[in-house]
């Protein structure tokens, strides 16, 4: 065969895998965030404060004939980022983030295959359905997330079919591995979300488990407008008795808000809950708040300053304060 014959078959080759790939690029999106902090105090664990600490996610989604998937990455440097004693980022008493290793967490893998505007199968990795705060920086001004949150599921594996009936109504019906790691057991999640008017949401939630912690009842309900929003939170648990020093939630409650003027913003919360630890004469109803300044300098820029004050309800144990100030960047095709 010829030599310009080979070349040509060779470039024709070049352009056609240049053209899949191109077709590819443009059913490929990628987004994420960043999120740089710094701990100036911390009085539940004193080791992190004056210190820096890092945290970002890359979120990948991919168009294959009207499915999608999707796969999003946490990278998390250092500790008290977000989780952490009481969901409020404090860490424990003895860590020490300089020494923690780079942490990567797989958040969401999955496929999602709509049948119609009305239903979508999701299978794979998942968000939880249950709760109202978000798990992400850029969802929330706090240094982390709240009281509440540290008692809920975050992510599952396992499948679940996503219903919006009407424009007013959505619902989601899961099945997961149990969410408190039972072996050979699964748990089932449902919730139903209503918007009655504009600006108005509240969803109903209901998760099991065959552990002892026991099942879980949530209920959120928001109004927002422009300028503000504000919210509303009960869960209540359904625990056994707990042994080996575990500590089960019982119930809880939670309200908070935000209000914004121009590109400056207030964000407070309020949070308790009742918890049955092991062996205690009487149940502890910790109680935790946080107040935030936030100030969005761009529309992917965002810098905050939160103090979170934590009182555990326990003789012995005293309040614990911390501040934290965030830096938060969005990118990519998707903006978070």
């Amino acid at each position: 065969m010829r030599k310009s014959t080979i070349a040509a078959i060779a470039a024709a080759a070049l352009v056609g895998f240049g053209a899949v790939g191109s077709a590819m690029a443009a059913d490929t999106k990628t987004s994420g965030w960043i999120d740089v902090r710094y701990i100036g105090s911390n009085e539940l664990n004193q080791n992190s404060e004056r210190s820096f600490t890092t945290w970002g996610e890359v979120d990948i989604t991919h168009d294959a004939d009207g499915n999608t998937l999707r796969f999003d990455l946490d990278l998390l440097n250092g500790g008290g980022v977000d989780g952490g004693t009481a969901g409020l980022g404090m860490g424990s008493a003895n860590a020490d983030p300089a020494a923690l290793d780079t942490n990567l967490n797989v958040e969401q893998a999955n496929l999602a295959i709509p049948f119609d505007s009305m239903a979508t199968l999701t299978v794979g990795i998942w968000n939880t359905p249950i709760g109202y705060e978000g798990q992400d920086s850029p969802d929330m001004p706090y240094g982390a997330n709240g009281l509440l949150w540290a008692y809920q599921p975050t992510n599952h594996a396992g499948a679940r079919v996503d219903l919006t009936p009407t424009d007013m109504v959505n619902v989601t019906l899961g099945y997961a591995n149990d969410w408190q790691g039972v072996a050979q057991e699964n748990s089932i999640i449902a919730t139903v979300g209503v918007t009655p008017v504009e600006g108005v949401d509240a969803v109903l939630g209901y998760i099991t488990t065959d552990a002892s912690y026991g099942n879980l009842l949530d209920f959120w309900v928001s109004y927002g407008q422009d300028m503000f929003n504000v919210y509303a939170e009960y869960m209540l648990g359904d625990p056994g008795t707990p042994t080996g020093g575990s500590t089960f939630f019982d119930n809880g409650w939670g309200i908070g808000g935000e209000v914004t003027q121009g590109m400056f913003g207030l964000a407070a919360r309020y949070e308790s809950a009742e918890i049955v630890p092991t062996g205690a004469a009487s149940n502890p109803q910790p109680v935790a708040t946080s107040v935030a300044l936030f100030a969005d300098l761009t529309d992917t820029d965002r810098v905050s300053v939160d103090w979170s004050n934590y009182d555990p309800d326990v003789s012995g144990s005293s309040d614990s304060n911390s501040l934290i100030v965030k830096y938060v960047r969005t990118f990519g095709d998707d903006m978070m």
